[in-house]
């Protein structure tokens, strides 16, 4: 069973990796 606090932990890398990857589109 995944840890609350890993999944919280996952999904706030992913949503920062996709931040990154949207403004480094955004600069093209």
């Amino acid at each position: 069973m995944w840890d609350s606090n890993c999944i919280q932990i996952v999904l706030s890398i992913t949503i920062f990796m996709s931040e990154k990857c949207v403004s480094l589109r955004e600069e093209e």
